[in-house]
C-alpha cells in the first residue's frame, strides 16, 4: 500500500516537473517572440512635447533597432524644436507584423500654404528590420515606377482640371506647373505610410502656387492612396 502511494507521489512530482518545465519554456519563448523593450511603455511613445503641445516628438521602443530609428527621429526634428512657428506631431499603425509610424513638420513661416516635411519609418516586427522603399512596394506587388506614375496622372487630372476651372493660364505647360508646386523628382519627394495594411503615400510638395487663382489643393493635401 506504502508502494503504491509513494508510487503516485512519484507520478505527481515527474508531472509537476514537466509542467513547470514547460511553462518556463512557453515564457521564455514568449518573451524572445516580444518585439518590445521597455514592457513599460507603447510600442511607439512621446519622447518629447513642447510646452504649448504643438510639437510632439515619437520614440520607438524595440529591441535591437531603437537606437538607430530614434537617432534618425531626433536627426529629422532637430533643426525644427523650439520654433514657434513649426509644429511636429505623428501617427503610427501597426497591421499584422508590420509597425508604420510617420512624422510629419509644418512649416507656418512662409506666406500662402504651410509647408510640411515627411519622415516615415516602415518596420517589420518578426524580423525586427526596418525596410525600405523596395521592401515596403513588394509588400504590395509593386515598384516606385508604379507609384511615381501613379502619382504623376493624378497631377496631370489636377492639371487639366484647374485649366478648365481658369484657376491657372491655358499657356502654362505641365512641366512649370509641376515646378511651381516644387516638384522636381517625385521619387525622392514620397514617403510611405501603412494604415490598416493600406499602402498611403505623402508626398512632399508646395500646395500653393503663384501662378494659380485660387488655393486648389486646399482640400487635396499630401495623402495619397495607392
Amino acid at each position: 500500500m506504502k508502494n503504491n502511494n509513494f508510487k503516485k507521489y512519484y507520478v505527481l512530482i515527474i508531472i509537476l516537473i514537466v509542467l513547470i518545465i514547460f511553462f518556463g519554456l512557453y515564457k521564455l519563448l514568449n518573451t524572445n517572440n516580444n518585439p518590445i523593450l521597455d514592457k513599460n511603455k507603447e510600442i511607439v511613445y512621446l519622447f518629447y512635447s513642447s510646452k504649448d503641445n504643438r510639437q510632439k516628438v515619437p520614440a520607438v521602443n524595440l529591441k535591437k533597432i531603437s537606437d538607430n530609428i530614434n537617432f534618425s527621429i531626433n536627426d529629422f526634428v532637430n533643426p525644427y524644436l523650439d520654433k514657434e512657428y513649426v509644429s511636429i506631431d505623428y501617427h503610427y499603425n501597426v497591421s499584422g507584423n508590420i509597425l508604420s509610424l510617420l512624422i510629419t513638420v509644418t512649416d507656418y513661416s512662409r506666406e500662402g500654404a504651410p509647408d510640411y516635411t515627411f519622415k516615415s519609418f516602415i518596420i517589420n516586427l518578426k524580423k525586427l528590420q526596418i525596410l525600405d522603399n523596395d521592401n515596403i512596394l513588394k509588400l504590395y506587388n509593386t515598384n516606385i515606377d508604379n507609384v511615381v506614375n501613379m502619382l504623376d496622372k493624378q497631377f496631370k487630372e489636377y492639371y487639366d482640371d484647374e485649366i478648365s476651372k481658369g484657376i491657372i493660364d491655358k499657356s502654362v505647360s505641365y512641366d512649370n506647373y509641376l515646378i511651381s508646386h516644387e516638384i522636381d523628382n517625385l521619387s525622392n519627394q514620397i514617403s510611405f505610410d501603412i494604415v490598416n495594411s493600406k499602402l498611403v503615400i505623402y508626398l512632399d510638395f508646395n500646395e500653393f502656387s503663384e501662378i494659380e487663382k485660387d488655393y486648389y489643393f486646399k482640400d487635396i493635401g499630401h495623402e495619397f492612396y495607392y
